[in-house]
């Protein structure tokens, strides 16, 4: 399978969608996963790859009701956990080895 290769077009198109619910959601996933490190004591390098990923998952899907509010909460639910199965494929299939956070 080729993978095509970000065009200019689709970083902006990516930007839009920002400043809309996917960014409001990424936003308040962001703050969720500081105050969890920040609660656990931990800073990000502290974390393996696999355990990051599962506190950002975890986070937005917490964040991303509120952000999709507009929307039914079993839909917005379905399609985060439709996405998380995904990044988890995608990070098990490009797993290097290494276990550290960059």
């Amino acid at each position: 399978m080729t993978r095509r290769s970000m065009t200019p077009e689709d970083l902006y198109a990516f930007a839009e969608r920002l400043d809309g619910p996917l960014g409001i959601a990424f936003k308040s996933a962001h703050a969720l996963i500081r105050h969890r490190m920040h609660l656990a004591g931990r800073g990000p390098s502290d974390f393996s790859k696999g355990e990051f990923l599962t506190l950002f998952l975890d986070a937005f899907s917490d964040a991303a009701p509120s952000a999709y509010a507009h929307l039914d909460r079993e839909t917005v639910d379905e399609a985060v956990q439709r996405m998380a199965a995904n990044v988890r494929m995608k990070a098990a299939a490009n797993a290097d080895g290494g276990e550290a956070l960059n």
